[in-house]
């Protein structure tokens, strides 16, 4: 197992729609607790993957997550 070493200083996150070839990136704080994905449209599905970055690089990336945006309806 590989060790990466140094301390966090954000995350890269990477998500695009499901069955869509482009792919858009963000990077948030390692303060942050959350992050709001941009440009997204509603009830649709996105494929999500994060990655921890340092002073060093970025790490592995996390597992594929899907998620569903919110539909806006009540």
């Amino acid at each position: 197992m590989e060790h990466r070493l140094g301390i966090i200083l954000g995350y890269h996150i990477t998500y695009k729609a499901q069955n869509s070839g482009n792919p858009q990136e963000m990077n948030v704080s390692a303060f942050n607790l959350s992050a709001e994905l941009q440009n997204i449209q509603r009830g649709r599905l996105y494929e999500v993957t994060v990655t921890a970055f340092n002073s060093a690089g970025e790490g592995p990336p996390s597992p594929l997550v899907v998620l569903r945006s919110p539909d806006g309806g009540k």
